[in-house]
């Protein structure tokens, strides 16, 4: 999987995925070193990141590199516009800066993952919001965007570049096994996904077998305040599942 990055002067620069983070935060770290101001504008942008990591954001919408082979969908490119990562088909047959960052979207475009965004600390809970919570029962309200999948998108961005367990897992494992990354965080990774009907009926999704003792308790708790429950089944084999969510738990 080629991923490279390509400046607005059309410098490009080859990074390996799992390396990606890593270079986003030397890049942050030179930028800083280079004035006052500089690391006063990093310094302002991270406060905004308390969950993830600041470095990639910053390299892609303050800094405006392109990212070809996005990790999301390694076959197209992302720019940045208005604080989103728009996303396009890449054919490699230019690198022109200007250019690329002509097209328009030809699929959904990716939130950032900036704590406002993502949903935490909200003033929704899991009682009287929707989105998701944690395996280690943080809520993330999707109240700031349009629903689950473009949260489930923002979060997936953020954790397949600061994580190469779940990179590896993603890209070499079950990519194209689950319908949409909503389906990945609550199947694969053991989120529990929290809706609420036009008719107020509030209804939590979990696969039953993922859930450690904390969810257990917080979801006997919704159901006894008059949720309703969903079982979502995993046919993955549960041992590597389960592997996978304790190195995911390492980072929260």
């Amino acid at each position: 999987m080629r991923s490279f990055f390509i400046k607005p002067n059309n410098e490009i620069i080859e990074v390996k995925p799992e390396e990606i983070n890593l270079f986003c935060k030397k890049t942050c770290e030179k930028y800083v070193l280079e004035s006052a101001e500089n690391k006063k504008e990093f310094d302002s942008f991270s406060t905004k990141y308390t969950f993830f990591k600041p470095y990639y954001d910053f390299v892609m919408h303050k800094l405006k590199y392109i990212h070809v082979g996005f990790l999301l969908d390694n076959t197209k490119y992302v720019y940045s516009k208005d604080n989103k990562l728009i996303p396009c088909d890449y054919n490699f047959e230019t690198i022109d800066y200007n250019e690329l960052i002509s097209k328009k979207p030809d699929s959904f475009i990716i939130y950032d993952g900036s704590d406002e965004t993502i949903g935490l600390k909200d003033e929704e809970t899991h009682f009287t919001g929707t989105g998701y919570i944690l395996p280690n029962k943080q809520f993330l309200s999707c109240n700031k965007l349009e629903g689950h999948d473009e949260q489930a998108d923002a979060i997936m961005n953020q954790l397949i570049v600061e994580n190469k367990y779940i990179l590896n897992d993603y890209y070499n494992k079950v990519r194209y096994k689950y319908p949409s990354n909503s389906d990945y965080l609550c199947q694969r990774l053991g989120f529990i996904k929290k809706t609420r009907a036009h008719s107020g009926f509030h209804t939590i999704f979990y696969n039953k077998k993922l859930m450690n003792l904390e969810q257990i308790n917080l979801i006997y708790e919704c159901i006894n305040n008059g949720m309703y429950e969903r079982l979502i089944a995993n046919n993955d084999d549960i041992i590597a599942t389960k592997k996978l969510i304790r190195e995911y738990r390492g980072l929260i």
